[in-house]
């Protein structure tokens, strides 16, 4: 009798636990819903609370640690988004768009390198996103603005061109390789790419135009 007590009782805390942690798992996940209409709204403070809570009682979450990023990057807190980016990859290591926000991240900290690794990873997941070849491009053209190199420079003007034969009209992309011709000094394809992005209804920088005015002793 002392016996079916005992295991009686082991059941109840048994089922106790497993209703404990149910419940865990659906008030992480309302918390989690909570920070997408704070961060929806703007509010990224508190978004970021409402992700803290959702963590802390599901530290395993991977898209949690993801949206946190995002906040934490509105914010212009780029190195904590890169920890929260990174969290998330660690998760799940084919976490395509943790790679593409951490690679921007790095860009906008002008650590290019591992920008272009970040994008690169990006690509081996999903090799049909557009926008990821124009932010490699992007990361690849200011390594080599910098450093004067133009193998980087052709490296950016082939991912532009990538992106552009995937999405004929991605007027950013056409600007972006411009400006890639313009570093080359092959004006006459900087400019085919600048009446490309007005024949899009885009505009072109003044400040561009004129360098490319000057340079190429052209107008239009």
């Amino acid at each position: 009798m002392e016996m079916k007590s005992k295991i009686g009782a082991l059941v109840i805390l048994a089922i106790f636990l497993s209703l404990g942690n149910a419940y865990a798992q659906g008030t992480a996940e309302e918390h989690f819903k909570q920070g997408i209409v704070y961060y929806k709204a703007g509010n990224y403070d508190e978004a970021i609370k409402e992700y803290n809570t959702a963590l802390s009682i599901d530290p395993n979450h991977d898209v949690t640690y993801y949206n946190r990023g995002m906040a934490y990057a509105m914010k212009g807190d780029l190195n904590q988004a890169i920890s929260d980016y990174t969290k998330a990859i660690a998760l799940s290591p084919n976490y395509f768009e943790a790679y593409v926000n951490r690679g921007t991240a790095y860009f906008h900290k002008n650590d290019l390198e591992q920008s272009i690794a970040d994008f690169n990873k990006a690509i081996e997941i999903n090799p049909n996103k557009p926008d990821v070849y124009f932010y490699r491009g992007l990361a690849e053209g200011s390594r080599g603005g910098a450093e004067g190199n133009e193998g980087d420079i052709d490296k950016a003007i082939a991912d532009y061109t990538q992106a552009i034969r995937m999405n004929p009209n991605y007027s950013e992309a056409f600007s972006a390789r411009a400006g890639a011709y313009l570093l080359k000094k092959e004006y006459n394809k900087s400019w085919e790419d600048v009446h490309r992005v007005e024949s899009l209804g885009s505009q072109v920088k003044p400040d561009f135009l004129d360098m490319l005015k000057k340079a190429s002793g052209r107008e239009k």
